[in-house]
């Protein structure tokens, strides 16, 4: 091994000591594909984000021009609630082949847990040729309350606060083996049925309930009563009957 003299060796080592740390912002090597290091602030906001911890964004951002990421913010632009809008928002955005005309963004308002979708798939001449244009609503289903009932005047107590969800999906059994999930807007009284045909015969069978919020005051909206259970049959005469639509599920639609 060959020998420096002092001077020589003590500037070697404050050389090597400068290329490996640096000084000040850019003190040491940052990190790569290949190479470890140290992480400078926006490599930095990239690892949190892939955490899970989501970057801040300042009010009047517009979300169109986010890079791919995890966002959180208020008073933003281009959202689909409208300008308007002040709550929280969660914001997703990702992208292939690093441009905008093929990216993803999914948006979640917080208080209330409603999320949107917007997908850009954009042709050579600037436009969606297939992807729908805008913003889609993506719906989701709390479960609500689960079991096999068909009695009128039954209280059935359900998992959360009904006046959380704008619609109720109700599975419905009509009484000759076959299941029908209906979507019914969330009212003081709600309406759902389901039409059977008699094949090989005319003729059809309705199978119906309603349902309505009971006491709203005194449970917080968490009781539902079966107020009517009907079911009308029309083949070579009318036929009224009860009790034959059997309740399987109630979910929230939120």
């Amino acid at each position: 091994m060959k020998k420096l003299d002092l001077p020589m060796a003590v500037k070697r080592s404050s050389l090597k000591k400068y290329v490996e740390e640096g000084s000040g912002d850019d003190a040491h090597l940052t990190a790569d594909n290949q190479h470890a290091g140290y992480l400078h602030p926006a490599q930095y906001k990239k690892f949190m984000g892939a955490a899970g911890e989501r970057e801040s964004l300042n009010d009047g951002t517009d979300i169109l021009t986010l890079a791919p990421g995890g966002y959180a913010g208020q008073n933003l632009k281009n959202t689909p609630f409208g300008e308007n809008e002040t709550a929280l928002l969660y914001i997703d955005v990702s992208r292939a082949f690093q441009t905008n005309d093929h990216r993803e963004i999914y948006v979640t308002e917080a208080y209330t847990g409603h999320t949107y979708y917007h997908n850009d798939h954009v042709n050579d001449a600037g436009t969606n040729v297939s992807a729908p244009k805008g913003w889609s609503r993506v719906e989701k289903y709390a479960p609500l309350w689960e079991g096999n009932t068909s009695k009128e005047g039954s209280v059935l107590t359900i998992a959360d606060n009904v006046y959380k969800f704008d619609s109720l999906r109700i599975t419905i059994n009509n009484a000759n083996s076959g299941e029908e999930k209906i979507t019914v807007t969330r009212a003081a009284a709600m309406e759902a049925y389901t039409v059977y045909p008699w094949i090989g015969q005319h003729g059809f069978s309705i199978f119906g309930v309603t349902l309505k919020i009971k006491d709203p005051t005194d449970n917080g909206g968490t009781k539902l009563i079966i107020d009517r259970n009907w079911s009308y049959s029309l083949t070579d005469q009318w036929t009224d009957s009860a009790d034959l639509a059997m309740i399987k599920k109630i979910e929230g639609v939120f």
